[in-house]
């Protein structure tokens, strides 16, 4: 297998610095983990492997078979499988945003299946070793879906699948563990070692320690990313505690989620098979489900972009949709992230602009800001830390601070409904807690009923009180 040793490196990307004095060795038959704070440079160091990154300083070796070889020899060994690779297949920009929903029952999305893809890719399907990784990536069943109709986990699994046809000599995973349900975890982990056993694959991940397989043989730990003011996190969320205080809505409903046999699928596949389910106002709920069930389907209909929910009976804050609401009239009442809506966010705007657009519940700002609006959204970004984010436009930070902008997005308007799907993408445990933490404290004083979607029940909020797992198409409440 393949030896690496970095020694003072630093890195560039688009012209700036983002790795700097990087200095770590991976032995032969070594497997390797690397972990630190949101924004330390974890997934630039994968790119720096593969030789995306210019090297502005220090020195790195890479030796194979116990050759040294050049970086791009090296690279064309490598295969790597990052979290913002799923937009070179699923290609959002050539739909419409509704469309992944909208296509459900329509079917007449243009999106390639699932098995046309793979040939485009000259993935031969033919062949018995290629579809027993096929198989073994619980592929198969989907080769017939389009890739439209994914979830994020399953095109977490069929990225991973693809790379692993190819057989590398090294492959390189950006948190392949987050939209993956315990039990498909535990798959993974198995076939992992498997697949290095069989095909002599040396894995490099990025992952929260926690989650590292246990036969990661050696961690790459990085440093915090680099404080670039003073600020006071405990300061900051008491002035959002009296704002939300000064703010809660005074607003009463019976409920502000109710389905009555609510049916959703797509061809001869139903997602949804009669679901019944009601969110009363001020519940904590917590919502698991493997993945393919529905979750964010079912959140679609909800949030107002499943234009199939208007031939429902779903009825949103006491009232039934398709009732003469318009579709602001929804979603000014709710605050929403998800992988889905990841997707489609603008690369051309700060991410203050864009935390900004969560007051109008569209992707561009219509009038200037208010003062009292500017203020808050500078306490959110100096709770967390992260004031150097402001003014960086949002293709220029890591997976992990995308998704920290979209969650304080979903937080600026303190909604009476919070959905978060999977917010959690990319955080390390710090950060975690403090999310969690400033969910508890937005409940608490502001009241707002909470959704949270996750695989994983630890890094749910300890305030979520009832618990429904959506399994075969129907909900159903557990302990």
């Amino acid at each position: 297998m393949p030896e690496i040793n970095y020694s003072q490196t630093s890195f560039s990307y688009k012209g700036k610095i983002v790795l700097s004095d990087i200095s770590f060795s991976i032995k032969d038959k070594q497997h390797c983990g690397i972990v630190g704070a949101i924004g330390s440079g974890k997934t630039m160091l994968l790119k720096s492997l593969t030789g995306i990154l210019p090297l502005r300083e220090g020195a790195r070796t890479f030796r194979v078979d116990g050759v040294e070889v050049s970086p791009y020899e090296f690279s064309c060994l490598v295969e790597s499988v990052e979290s913002s690779d799923s937009n070179k297949f699923f290609k959002p920009a050539s739909h419409f945003y509704q469309q992944r929903y909208q296509s459900l029952e329509d079917d007449e999305s243009r999106s390639l299946l699932v098995k046309e893809y793979l040939e485009l890719l000259r993935i031969d399907l033919s062949d018995t070793n290629v579809s027993g990784i096929i198989a073994k990536g619980r592929i198969t069943e989907l080769l017939d879906r389009k890739l439209i109709h994914l979830s994020s986990g399953q095109r977490k699994r069929l990225q991973l699948t693809i790379a692993i046809t190819k057989k590398p000599r090294i492959l390189l995973l950006d948190w392949p563990y987050t939209g993956l349900d315990s039990s498909t975890r535990a798959y993974l982990n198995d076939w992992l070692q498997e697949v290095t056993d069989q095909y002599g694959i040396q894995l490099i991940i990025v992952a929260n320690r926690k989650d590292l397989p246990d036969f990661i043989d050696t961690v790459v730990e990085l440093e915090n990313r680099p404080k670039t003011a003073s600020s006071d996190s405990n300061l900051a969320l008491d002035q959002l505690i009296e704002s939300w205080k000064r703010s809660a809505s005074q607003l009463r409903f019976d409920s502000m989620i109710c389905m009555k046999e609510v049916l959703l699928g797509y061809g001869d596949v139903q997602i949804l098979k009669g679901v019944n389910w009601e969110v009363k106002q001020g519940e904590l709920i917590g919502l698991q489900g493997e993945n393919g069930s529905g979750k964010s389907s079912l959140l679609s209909l909800v949030y107002g972009d499943n234009p199939l929910a208007y031939n429902k009976e779903i009825y949103l804050f006491d009232r039934k949709r398709g009732t003469g609401e318009s579709i602001w009239d929804i979603k000014k009442n709710i605050g929403f992230i998800s992988s889905e809506f990841h997707l489609y966010m603008s690369d051309n705007i700060t991410c203050e602009k864009l935390v900004a657009t969560g007051y109008f519940d569209q992707l561009f700002i219509p009038r200037k800001l208010t003062e009292l609006e500017q203020v808050t959204i500078d306490l959110f970004f100096d709770y967390y830390g992260v004031q150097d984010l402001k003014k960086k436009f949002f293709d220029q930070i890591s997976i992990g601070e995308q998704r920290l902008v979209l969650l304080i997005r979903a937080f600026i308007k303190n909604p009476l409904l919070l959905l978060l799907d999977e917010p959690f993408h990319g955080f390390d445990e710090n950060t975690i807690a403090k999310s969690n933490l400033l969910i508890e404290k937005m409940v608490e004083y502001s009241g707002t009923t909470l959704v949270f979607i996750s695989h994983d029940k630890q890094v749910m909020p300890d305030i979520i009180n009832k618990y429904y797992l959506l399994q075969e198409g129907t909900i159903h409440q557990i302990n």
